[in-house]
């Protein structure tokens, strides 16, 4: 029965994020805003209404991979939602999404809670074919609360004619509480920074605990400096032909920001200077980053036309940074290892460093490419000369991203040394 509540929690995002934009968004609040209970690291507000009206919607699907591996059509999409939750889209006006995304496994959470026309019965029905037992039957507060007797504990309890709670029951339960008046609705950081971001069709705000990001293996870029990120919100909203994104991340502290934003736009660089699509390239270009002391500020818009080119071109993009990132991500090779004269390696992005941050993932030894500390670092670049005691890599990483020559050696013979030192004072220079 979890993998109901899981695969309702992905799809209604998903719908969420490929028809919210698509919709225009009412003005007036649903009263759901202030039934969400206290506790959520997660929240979603999502404007349903008016949006299988919107044209944009069906070619935003037609772009998409097809297939048994791919989306369904949309109509499929909700009928699979229909058949699996007893939900009808079609009918929904609102979706107020809370929960938990941290912690252990019993302190992670959900609800849905959703504004919209409902069949009773054929919610109980969906529910109960979820599982191999009765659904149980019980009154909380003089609300029916239906509830999956396995292990997953999920609930739904028709609270008023038009207003569905779905998901843990903990959590049907206290959205019944503050309902009732027997809880105060939901205050905090999550609730705090959801204001920080428009009123949209689409609201999204996560609350991230000190230490839940880090894990970035998967990705083929040094993202590390996203660890540090404490909370982010982000609103989607339509305007004609264009989406509009906007988002505001916080950190602990501006140098963690700033270190974050260069790694953005070390990505944005590497990726760009690699695709040869100039559509693409533009839409990447669209991207505005800037950090606001210990804020960043991410603002993206495009037309619907230009995302679908962009959908279109996915397969060839995907392509594209495979054949940069694969050989260097992919194939077995030892950091660190010792290159050999013609050997070549790949090229790693250039990502600023946040000061004093270390980076021990270079592809070769010396390094030839990669993360390196900014020019806001002391002496990062290095001046151009000789030097008697060892730099560090993140230095001189920096000076290779400027087009310096960089003379490593492990010589231990003066008199190989002094002819190093000769033959290097002995090169053309650059003066300026």
């Amino acid at each position: 029965m979890m993998a109901v509540s899981t695969k309702l929690f992905g799809v209604t995002l998903l719908m969420a994020m490929l028809l919210g934009i698509s919709a225009c968004g009412d003005e007036n609040k649903s009263s759901s805003d202030e039934l969400v209970p206290e506790g959520p690291t997660f929240l979603a507000n999502i404007e349903l209404a008016g949006i299988l009206s919107d044209t944009d919607i069906e070619s935003l699907f037609d772009v998409l991979p097809a297939g048994d591996d791919g989306f369904p059509g949309l109509d499929d999409l909700m009928d699979q939602v229909l058949e699996e939750t007893g939900i009808d889209l079609r009918q929904v006006s609102n979706v107020r999404v809370f929960g938990n995304l941290f912690g252990e496994d019993e302190d992670q959470y959900f609800g849905l809670i959703v504004r919209g026309t409902f069949d009773e019965g054929a919610l109980a029905k969906a529910l109960e074919e979820g599982t191999d037992d009765v659904v149980n039957t019980s009154q909380y507060k003089d609300h029916e609360v239906y509830t999956d007797p396995g292990e997953s504990q999920l609930a739904l309890s028709l609270v008023e004619e038009d207003l569905l709670v779905y998901g843990s029951l903990d959590a049907v339960r206290a959205v019944i509480d503050v309902r009732e008046g027997d809880a105060k609705p939901g205050s905090g950081k999550v609730f705090d920074i959801l204001d920080e971001v428009d009123e949209a069709l689409i609201q999204v705000a996560v609350e991230v605990p000190a230490g839940a990001v880090e894990d970035f293996e998967d990705i083929p870029f040094n993202l590390s400096s996203l660890a540090d990120i404490t909370a982010v919100a982000a609103s989607f909203d339509k305007d004609g032909e264009s989406l509009r994104t906007h988002a505001v991340v916080d950190f602990p502290s501006a140098e963690s920001a700033l270190a974050a934003r260069d790694s953005i736009e070390g990505f944005r660089l590497i990726a760009r200077g690699q695709i040869t699509d100039e559509g693409a390239k533009e839409l990447l270009d669209k991207l505005e980053v800037e950090a606001e002391g210990e804020r960043l500020v991410v603002d993206y818009e495009a037309t619907v036309s230009e995302l679908q080119e962009l959908a279109e071109s996915l397969e060839s993009l995907g392509d594209q940074l495979g054949g940069l990132f694969g050989d260097q991500f992919g194939k077995e090779f030892a950091p660190g290892s010792a290159a050999s004269v013609g050997e070549s390696y790949p090229i790693l992005p250039p990502v600023h460093l946040a000061p004093g941050q270390t980076f021990d993932e270079y592809s070769s030894t010396p390094p030839t490419s990669g993360p390196h500390w900014s020019q806001r670092d002391p002496d990062a670049p290095v001046a151009c000369g000789i030097y008697d005691e060892e730099l560090f890599d993140e230095q001189v990483v920096h000076n290779l991203e400027h087009g310096h020559v960089i003379i490593s050696h492990n010589l231990t013979n003066p008199e190989q040394i002094d002819e190093l030192e000769a033959a290097a004072k002995n090169l053309p220079r650059d003066e300026q």
